[in-house]
């Protein structure tokens, strides 16, 4: 591979192959403001929503804007200590499938980026218990980029598909399906596609791989990181490292009603 450059904004892209980002939630993107827009349409009031797996309260805090109250919980007491505050977000400690809430409490369910980890089977029968009778429950993702430039495309597959295929877990293949060919014990809703769409810089672009899982595999098996073999190829697409391009992601979404 060709010297890289010495300046700093090459140096600091650099430096993002050496490790796992700090802060989760630095380089993950914010979810459309057009899903929680349909969502609020499907439920039959806005009380209360169970946001579970809450993580570093990224939809928490934005479904707070829609509802009079927020549960949000996650099994990681580290997340939910750096969470995302709002006066109606009540956060507390506590595994997917035993959430602790009351019953029939929500009118809304909420799993963002996780329930391909979970027991699902035993997740949603504590999201049934926990909703109230019609209340909705809604799943989504994001799994591959989808750039719209082809050359960039091309370049995020090579990492994302080609080199951290083998380095995925199982689970997340789910999200590759759609969530279609997951069991999902609840009445469909019809949705619209949804979109990520992302402003990044490239150190940004590489610090989203870097919060990978499948990433830190790859780290601890090869001891260097999945983009770095194309870093070269990374900057002459780039030009200037700081130049922000709009990356598009389509979510993998599926909800459903509670009978």
């Amino acid at each position: 591979m060709a010297k890289p450059s010495t300046s700093k904004t090459v140096d600091h892209f650099k430096d993002l192959f050496s490790g796992q980002s700090k802060d989760y939630a630095r380089f993950r993107p914010r979810y459309p403001d057009n899903l929680y827009e349909f969502l609020v349409k499907q439920v039959k009031a806005r009380d209360a929503v169970w946001d579970c797996a809450t993580g570093s309260g990224q939809a928490a805090f934005d479904l707070a804007r829609h509802f009079k109250t927020v549960y949000a919980t996650d099994a990681s007491a580290a997340q939910i200590g750096n969470a995302q505050q709002a006066p109606n977000i009540k956060y507390s400690v506590a595994p997917a499938e035993r959430s602790g809430l009351a019953d029939a409490c929500a009118d809304l369910v909420t799993v963002a980026q996780a329930v391909h980890w979970f027991d699902r089977d035993r997740f949603f029968l504590e999201a049934r218990r926990v909703m109230k009778p019609g209340a909705v429950i809604a799943c989504w993702a994001y799994g591959h980029l989808t750039p719209d430039e082809p050359e960039l495309r091309r370049l995020t597959d090579k990492v994302s598909r080609e080199i951290l295929g083998p380095y995925w877990d199982e689970r997340a293949r789910l999200v590759w399906d759609g969530y279609e060919t997951m069991a999902f014990p609840f009445a469909d809703i019809k949705a619209p596609e949804f979109y990520l769409t992302s402003s990044w810089t490239l150190p940004e672009l590489i610090g989203y791989f870097t919060s990978h899982s499948a990433t830190q595999a790859f780290i601890k098996a090869k001891g260097y990181h999945p983009a770095q073999p194309l870093q070269d190829e990374f900057l002459s697409f780039w030009g200037d490292p700081e130049r922000k391009l709009e990356i598009s992601t389509k979510l993998t979404f599926r909800a459903g009603h509670r009978s």
